[in-house]
């Protein structure tokens, strides 16, 4: 079968079906009513599948919105077949529907009607469609085949496609997801009335195909060289009532308790409809192949996943009232548009020509039809209108009175005359300007008004677009997303909760001991303040309250050495006004001195918590009592030695607004320039490549360090730094990161994401001074990672530096016990010697030679002189004691099995080669031993 690269374009910028994923190798967000879109998506396109359109179940094809229907899809069907025939598309699928069939053919619902192709042209009179819907879709039919000449047309008479993906609960649902939805609502509402709701009298017939029966057929029609319209759909007819019931069983409710209550003012659609397949069996040798029944078990049970993670983000109460909504249908208004409240005071009082506050009046009128036409007029996603809300004096006689000839006041007949026709006049007691405008107002928020506007007469627009571009506006603000710190923490999404400077004192507990042992509400921070922010958001919603929602990051920082200038700094950062922050220091070390000044300065600050710990927890464990702490969506942590970029918190808001979903970002940490051979040599030993990683991978960065980390904390997803690490670190961040990117992309969101802006510059420990301690016990630590995470790992082709001593050694210990002792000592000498050699050689000849134009960017003073090349010389030895605390970590932790096993540091997202570097690597060294051995025993 052939590949393709598919583009799909949608009207909405987060279709339902991304959420789990891409589906497409592009998508591209647009409105197909704009014809510029449509020119753009069609570039570079062999074939169209046109299968946009405004329609829906009964609930949404019904009479009330038939001019809206037909004005958008034809306008998107013109628009699509104009640009894909100046692109040069060779073929245009066009799906159309059942609902081009006559109306006279489908009156009978105490039979199955079985549609034929050409039965669309039964009669002698002109075709009758089912409503506006199908009537478009009949003539689209007609324009492509008029094209045929042209283009390869596929045009494929849908008969209710149905199954997972669609709408479910929004009112363009089909009968099948709309009964599954009721039925399911049911099966958890068991103690109240069963009842079940039915447009009509259920006696209806309709026939169901199964989405992936049609993705076949699809697929076949395509490939074939039928150009005629042909049906796609089922012939198994099945009665709305028994549709009913099929649901009701497939959600475990015993139809027998069940009350059917039947709304037959409510649309219905034609009376009996099923698929003739006569035509699609004999040409493209298809038929459908899942019954109804078993389409209705896979479709409700992704309705039942709908439902329940749509009820699992609400409190019970909010629960119980979806379940109560959901068993019901709806009928959607297209008619419903974002409607603006103008607010026209206007007065003839104090004018030398009254008249002059009319053509002011007409100006402005003018001016509003220029620019709102297109946000009035254009078709095809959200629709605005205005309403304007006149206000005079019950005494502006010269206002009040009509035209000759005209029924209503002056002002309202210039309106009318520009087009500008929803008006509501408002007459009132002479006052000032502020109590009409509080008049004007409280009428438009009665009349549901989205957005009121105070204008006057006078005023004269300039912008076009200010309609949509206001809304897009409030929408950006809206989106932008214990019992006393609860509500903190809830009002402070709104920038609604502070503090003030003023202090008490408990006697006895507070911060202290208490009297009694303390008991606190558990995991609050989570769903429980997640949902009470949701609802919150759905009150301002509701009270048409457009409060911006604030960002809020917290900084933890676990604290040993309590160093106060540097804290200072940390403290002294500032977020903009849109970002909430609050500071988290964790002491780790109960005896500094330094804890009590620490505390005495900042310890006032309402957003800086200090906390001090009983004992040494270490880095994890404070970290993690961070995150207790913290309420905040997001955390950011830092280690107590970084000096952070004065944007920092700037420039971590804009990348958590870019990538809201992500699981995190990855900080760019950054060292001084290199001034010795020591910290020259920490770089060459590769041991810090990943703390600015930022800078190197943009997305899916496989981990980062924790002296800049930022993560998402209001998900439960279980993740905490695992103590069993050593407490000054070594391989917990790894295992931190890989646990909360798994969670992430499992659950449908991003992994980690680079972020190079969030800067912080991290010294050279102890000032430079050279120390391979903490080089050799960060990788005590991060060795357990091999056996933690066994797929990020890969065998080795020869033993290491570290682990080939090793060997030496045992070797040498066994030897001693049958050969004399000063021989044995002798070979090994020399055998560790060769390698330790080796080692260094191999090193040099990579940084100097093979691999030097990797090193031309390396922040050191010293390139270009000797001291480079002895830093070379120190880097192997810095890289052997990493190598050695690893080996003594797998020793001690008895993980003998997986000596010889290395860990993937970018868990294969640069793929195989720096796996096949080290191996190669790994083999040089080796060979290079042998060599230097063999020379040692020959010059002795």
């Amino acid at each position: 079968m052939q590949d393709f690269r598919v583009r799909i374009v949608d009207v909405e910028p987060n279709p339902p079906l991304f959420m789990q994923g891409p589906i497409s190798d592009e998508f591209v967000p647009g409105n197909l009513c704009d014809s510029m879109k449509c020119q753009q998506v069609v570039q570079g396109v062999t074939s169209v599948f046109h299968f946009a359109a405004k329609m829906g179940g009964m609930g949404t094809i019904h009479e009330a919105n038939d001019f809206i229907i037909y004005s958008e899809n034809h306008m998107m069907t013109i628009n699509l077949l104009t640009a894909s025939m100046k692109a040069g598309v060779r073929c245009f699928y066009y799906a159309s529907s059942a609902c081009v069939y006559p109306n006279s053919l489908q009156c009978d619902s105490g039979k199955n009607t079985s549609l034929r192709e050409q039965d669309v042209w039964a009669g002698c009179t002109a075709p009758h469609p089912q409503g506006l819907y199908g009537l478009e879709k009949l003539n689209t039919e007609m324009i492509l085949m008029q094209q045929k000449q042209k283009l390869d047309v596929r045009i494929a008479r849908f008969h209710n496609i149905y199954g997972p993906g669609g709408a479910w609960n929004n009112g363009r649902e089909k009968a099948p997801a709309a009964f599954l939805r009721k039925a399911y609502c049911l099966s958890r509402n068991k103690n109240e009335t069963a009842k079940f709701e039915i447009w009509g009298d259920g006696s209806q017939r309709r026939s169901f195909l199964w989405i992936g029966d049609a993705v076949e057929a699809i697929l076949h029609l395509f490939h074939s060289q039928i150009d005629e319209p042909i049906n796609i759909g089922s012939a198994e007819c099945i009665t709305i009532q028994n549709l009913a019931e099929m649901a009701l069983e497939v959600a475990g409710v015993d139809k027998d308790v069940v009350q059917f209550v039947y709304e037959k003012d409510k649309p219905i659609g034609v009376a009996s409809r099923s698929s003739n397949n006569e035509l699609v069996t004999s040409s493209l040798q298809w038929e459908p192949k899942v019954s109804i029944f078993d389409g209705m078990k896979k479709t409700g049970e992704w309705v039942k996943n709908q439902l329940q993670h749509t009820l699992k983000s609400h409190d019970s109460f909010r629960q119980s009232s979806l379940l109560v909504a959901y068993r019901e249908s709806h009928l959607v208004d297209l008619n419903d548009a974002v409607t603006f409240g103008v607010l026209l005071p206007i007065t003839s009082r104090g004018l030398d020509n009254q008249s002059s506050c009319l053509d002011h009046l007409e100006n402005f009128a003018l001016s509003f039809g220029e620019t709102t036409w297109r946000d009035t007029q254009h078709l095809g996603g959200e629709r605005f209108q205005a309403k304007f809300y006149l206000a005079m004096d019950e005494d502006d006689t010269f206002l009040l009175s009509p035209y000759k000839g005209e029924k209503e006041n002056k002002p309202a007949t210039v309106l009318k005359a520009k087009g500008l026709d929803n008006i509501k006049t408002i007459i009132c007691s002479p006052g000032n300007i502020c109590s009409i405008w509080r008049e004007c107002a409280k009428a438009a928020w009665n009349d549901g008004c989205d957005y009121i506007g105070l204008m006057g007469d006078d005023v004269f627009l300039h912008d076009e677009g200010w309609m949509r571009q206001i809304h897009e506006e409030f929408k950006r603000l809206a989106n932008v997303k214990d019992g006393d710190p609860f509500l903190y923490q809830l009002y402070r999404r709104w920038g609604c909760s502070t503090m003030l400077p003023c202090s008490l004192t408990n006697s006895v507990g507070g911060s202290n001991d208490s009297r009694y042992e303390k008991q606190h509400a558990t995991e609050w921070s989570f769903e429980t303040l997640d949902g009470a922010v949701e609802q919150a958001s759905q009150w301002l919603d509701s009270e048409h309250c457009h409060a911006e929602k604030i960002l809020t990051l917290d900084i933890i920082v676990p604290c040993y050495r309590v160093d106060l200038p540097i804290l200072q700094k940390i403290l002294e950062l500032r977020s903009a006004d849109t970002c909430s922050t609050m500071f988290i220091i964790i002491i780790d070390n109960p005896s500094s001195p330094k804890a009590f000044e620490l505390e005495t300065r900042y310890g006032h600050r309402v957003d800086v918590r200090i906390r001090r710990n009983t004992a040494n927890i270490g880095a994890s464990g404070s970290r993690n009592k961070g995150m207790n702490e913290s309420a905040a969506d997001w955390v950011l942590f830092l280690d107590d030695d970084v000096v952070p970029h004065p944007d920092l918190l700037v420039e971590a808001e804009k990348v958590i607004r870019k990538h809201p979903v992500s699981a995190g970002f990855i900080g760019n940490t950054v060292f001084p320039s290199a001034e010795s051979i020591f910290t020259t040599a920490i770089r060459l030993s590769g041991i810090t490549f990943f703390w600015d990683i930022a800078t190197k991978i943009e997305e899916d960065v496989p981990w980062g360090v924790t002296a800049n980390l930022i993560v998402r904390r209001n998900i439960r997803d279980g993740v905490t730094f695992n103590l069993s690490y050593p407490k000054t670190g070594g391989g917990e961040d790894v295992e931190f990161c890989l646990l909360k990117r798994k969670f992430a992309l499992e659950h449908g969101r991003k992994s980690f994401i680079g972020a190079p802006a969030v800067i912080v510059t991290h010294p050279w420990w102890d000032n430079g001074m050279r120390s391979y301690r903490r080089c050799y016990m960060w990788s005590y630590g991060d060795g357990a990672l091999i056996k933690r995470f066994p797929k990020n790992t890969y065998r080795d082709y020869s033993l290491n530096g570290a682990e080939l001593l090793g060997m030496t050694a045992m070797v040498s210990i066994i030897a001693a016990i049958f050969q004399p002792l000063g021989s044995v000592i002798g070979t090994s000498t020399k055998v560790s010697l060769s390698i330790v050699i080796a080692n260094v050689l191999h090193d040099c000849y990579r940084h100097l030679w093979r691999d030097a134009k990797r090193n031309d960017n390396l922040n050191t003073t010293l390139k270009g002189t000797i001291w480079y090349i002895l830093a070379v010389i120190e880097s192997a030895f810095i890289r052997m004691a990493s190598e050695m605390g690893r080996l003594h970590g797998m020793l001690a932790r008895r993980e003998f099995p997986v000596i010889g096993t290395r860990f993937d540091w970018f868990t294969g997202r640069w793929g195989d080669g720096p796996k096949n570097e080290e191996r190669r690597n790994s083999v040089q060294r080796l060979l290079i031993a042998a060599v230097v051995f063999c020379m040692i025993e020959r010059i002795d």
